[in-house]
C-alpha cells in the first residue's frame, strides 16, 4: 500500500481499520512460548522420575527428532506452520518421550540383573519392540479419523489430529533405532555404582530373608532363596520351565542365560534348595492344577496375582526394591549371585566346580567379590606375625663397661 500511494491522486489516502496479521503474529508468538515452556515441564518431569541428567537426555532427544520429523512430512500433506499445527506439536511434547523413556527404563532393568551393557540394548528392544509399535498405532488411531470429519471442522482438526499422529509415529521410529543406541552406553556408565557387586554378610542375608518373607509378593522369598542357593542370576530365575526341574534326582539345568557357558548347566539341589523349589511347584499346583512341563516356575502376575504360567514373569524390581529398603539393605538383586560364590570361595571349592555351577565368571568377579569376608580377611592376616627384633653389634665398636659413678671404655 506504501508504493501504492505514490500513485494516488493528492486528494487520495488510505488507512487501515483492521489487520487480522496482528492477532495471527501474536497468537504465534504465544504458541511458540507455550511450545517452550512445555518442553522445560518435560525435561524436568523426566529428570524427577530417572533422577539422572544424561538418562534424562536420551527421551528429552526424541522431541526434537520427532518435532523436526512432522516438520518435514508437512509438504506431503500440504500442511504450513499455523496456530492448528503448532498446537498439536504442543500437546505432541508429551507423547513422543515415553516410547523413549519405556527404552532406557528397559535396558536399565537388565543392567541391574547383571547383564552386559552391550546385551542388555538388543534384549530390552527383543521385549519392548512390539509394546512400542502397539502403542504407536494406538494412539493414531485415536487422531486419524479426525480426518474425515466433513465441512469446516473436519479441516480445522485435521492439521491438529495429524501433526500428532505424525509425531507419534516419529518418535516410536526413534525409540527403535535412536535410543537404544544412545541408551546403553549411557545408562551403563549412570546406573552403576561405584562399589558394584559384594557379598551379603549372614546379618543382612538374615534381614533380606526376613523382609521377603513379610512382603506381599507371592513368591519373591522364595526367588530370593533360589538365588542364593543357587547363585543364578535374575534372568535365569525368571524364564526357569517346570521341563528342566527334575525333583527325582534333586537337579535342575539352567535354560536362557546372557552366556553360552551359562546355558545348559545343570545345579544340584541341595535339601534347602530342594524345598524351595518344592513349595513353588505346590503353590503353582494350588492355582492352575495339573502343571505342564513348558510351564515357568515363576508365571506372568498382573498385579501380585500369578495370571499365566506360559509367560514368565516380566520383573521383580518393584517386589525387590521393597524388600531390599525394608531391610535397610543396599545391594543388587546381582549380589545374590556374590554371596553364593564367596561362600563356595570360603569353603575352598575348586575355582572350575565353581564355574561349572555358576556358570561364567569373570576373573574380576573371582578376585574382587568371592573373598571379601572379614572372616577370610582375618584368617590371612593373622599369619602376618613379625620376628624379634635383633640388634646387630659391629666387631669394631668400643665396648663400654658401667661401673658405680663412672664409665670406661676400652677395646
Amino acid at each position: 500500500m506504501t508504493k501504492m500511494k505514490e500513485s494516488f491522486p493528492a486528494d487520495v489516502d488510505y488507512a487501515t481499520t483492521l489487520d487480522t496479521t496482528d492477532a495471527v503474529r501474536a497468537g504465534m508468538e504465544e504458541i511458540v512460548m507455550t511450545l517452550v515452556i512445555a518442553f522445560v515441564l518435560v525435561i524436568l518431569v523426566v529428570y524427577v522420575f530417572l533422577q539422572d541428567w544424561r538418562a534424562t537426555l536420551i527421551p528429552m532427544l526424541a522431541v526434537p527428532v520427532s518435532l523436526v520429523g512432522t516438520f518435514l512430512a508437512f509438504p506431503l500433506f500440504g500442511f504450513s506452520i499455523n496456530t492448528l499445527s503448532l498446537f498439536g506439536l504442543v500437546l505432541a511434547i508429551g507423547l513422543v518421550v515415553d516410547d523413549a523413556i519405556v527404552v532406557v527404563e528397559g535396558i536399565q532393568r537388565h543392567i541391574e540383573e547383571g547383564m552386559a551393557p552391550k546385551d542388555a540394548a538388543p534384549a530390552a528392544m527383543d521385549e519392548l519392540a512390539g509394546p512400542v509399535v502397539g502403542i504407536a498405532l494406538v494412539r493414531s488411531a485415536v487422531f486419524v479419523p479426525t480426518v474425515f470429519i466433513p465441512g469446516i471442522t473436519g479441516r480445522l482438526y485435521q492439521q491438529f489430529a495429524l501433526t500428532i499422529a505424525i509425531s507419534v509415529i516419529v518418535s516410536a521410529f526413534n525409540a527403535l533405532t535412536l535410543s537404544p543406541a544412545l541408551g546403553w552406553p549411557n545408562v551403563a556408565r549412570l546406573d552403576e555404582p561405584s562399589d558394584i557387586g559384594r557379598a551379603l554378610s549372614c546379618e543382612e542375608e538374615g534381614r533380606l530373608l526376613g523382609a521377603a518373607q513379610a512382603n506381599r509378593s507371592p513368591y519373591i522369598y522364595r526367588f530370593i532363596k533360589i538365588g542364593l542357593l543357587a547363585g543364578m542370576r535374575s534372568g535365569e530365575i525368571r524364564t526357569l520351565q517346570l521341563e528342566r526341574l527334575d525333583l527325582e534326582n534333586r537337579e535342575l539345568r539352567v535354560g536362557r542365560s546372557k552366556t553360552a557357558s551359562g546355558r545348559g548347566r545343570g545345579i544340584p539341589m541341595n535339601p534347602e534348595l530342594f524345598a524351595t523349589i518344592s513349595e513353588q511347584v505346590e503353590f503353582l499346583k494350588r492355582i492352575f492344577g495339573k502343571l505342564q512341563p513348558c510351564w515357568y516356575l515363576f508365571p506372568f502376575c498382573e498385579g501380585v496375582a500369578p495370571t499365566d504360567p506360559t509367560r514368565p514373569v516380566t520383573t521383580v524390581k518393584s517386589a525387590w526394591e521393597s524388600v531390599r529398603t525394608a531391610a535397610g539393605i543396599n545391594c543388587r538383586l546381582h549380589d545374590l549371585r556374590h554371596t553364593a560364590a564367596t561362600k563356595m570361595a570360603e569353603n575352598d571349592v575348586p575355582e572350575g566346580t565353581m564355574k561349572a555351577l555358576l556358570g561364567h565368571m569373570s576373573q574380576k568377579m573371582i578376585e574382587r567379590y568371592s573373598h571379601i569376608r572379614n572372616a577370610a580377611k582375618r584368617k590371612a592376616v593373622d599369619g602376618l606375625t613379625l620376628a624379634k627384633p635383633i640388634i646387630a653389634i659391629p666387631k669394631d665398636s668400643p665396648k663400654v663397661t658401667v661401673k658405680m659413678g663412672s664409665a670406661s671404655a676400652g677395646k
